[in-house]
């Protein structure tokens, strides 16, 4: 029977965590609705599309290295971590931005680059969506409606081929990773674990589940299914996106490259066929400012 002092020591460590947490969100909340309020200030001094840019990549890596100093047993980051922070913030303050340029503006972009560099363009953007979606936690799957509404049918072509590109360099990113890298992590990040792998990891989350342990075994045994439905699930930047479920995949011993593959090709396809078959209207998505914008417009209305 665990007693009241271990019953603290695990739920004081929780609580901390979750309060930091209410307090970081509270002070993006309004620090959101400060820079819309003064926007045109803003603008005014960061008179540049580029200087905008450099800006917001800036502002949202020091509020994540501050959030990441102000959790409790979370290492301070090196300056090759902190390197690593402001390219991963560069890259999702780039690909947001693209995908909220208006169509009418990102139409006039993409069409002069493939004016002025044809099916070669194309190739290269391939290429470069294929490693954007590839890397865990980039948001890349709106330029790639992006890209399939600008350039229709090529465009479908380019965004499909360079989603099953981009899954499988993560994959193979992560079959190429050490075992001990979960271990090693977990560890760092303050959690007692003696997993070697994170297929060793995943067994030993289902046996501490309790109730929920079956519901997970079932998951587990499903997996390619169960990648599947996360690959198409709304916020699952939250795990990592593609890339990042891709890249725990590749991590698994318990899944193969060929099923993977396939089981991309099918989960993937549904969205292409639409754009294809005229029954998904990018441009509403394009010129809408974001579920994280409403949410936290939202969330500041109940606040004083």
């Amino acid at each position: 029977m665990t007693s009241v002092k271990e019953w603290r020591q695990i739920t004081l460590p929780v609580i901390q965590v979750v309060a930091i947490l209410l307090v970081w969100f509270t002070v993006i909340t309004y620090l959101h609705h400060f820079i819309h309020v003064y926007i045109s200030q803003i603008t005014g001094v960061l008179n540049t599309p580029l200087l905008q840019l450099v800006g917001a990549i800036l502002l949202l890596s020091l509020l994540l290295y501050l959030l990441i100093l102000s959790l409790p047993k979370l290492p301070n980051l090196s300056i090759a971590g902190l390197l690593t922070l402001l390219a991963w913030v560069a890259l999702i303050v780039s690909g947001h931005a693209l995908t909220h340029l208006g169509l009418d503006r990102a139409m006039e972009i993409f069409e002069a680059t493939q004016a002025s560099v044809g099916v070669t363009g194309l190739v290269l953007l391939t290429i470069i969506y294929a490693v954007f979606l590839a890397m865990p936690f980039v948001a890349g799957v709106e330029i790639g409606l992006l890209i399939m509404t600008v350039f229709g049918v090529s465009g479908v072509l380019v965004a499909y081929g360079g989603t099953l590109l981009g899954l499988t360099l993560a994959f193979w990113a992560g079959r190429i990773l050490p075992g001990s890298f979960i271990g090693n992590g977990l560890r760092r990040l303050g959690v007692d674990s003696d997993a070697s792998d994170l297929d060793e990891f995943l067994r030993q989350s289902i046996s501490s589940a309790g109730r929920f342990s079956s519901l997970c075994a079932t998951l587990l045994k499903n997996r390619y299914f169960t990648i599947a439905v996360l690959l198409n699930c709304p916020g699952n930047a939250v795990v990592g996106g593609g890339g990042g479920l891709s890249l725990l995949s590749g991590m698994s011993k318990d899944v193969s490259w060929l099923h993977f593959f396939a089981m991309t090709a099918i989960a993937t396809s549904p969205v292409p066929i639409l754009v294809l078959m005229g029954m998904l209207n990018i441009e509403v998505f394009m010129e809408h400012t974001g579920l994280l914008h409403d949410f936290l417009t939202q969330v500041k209305s109940y606040l004083p």
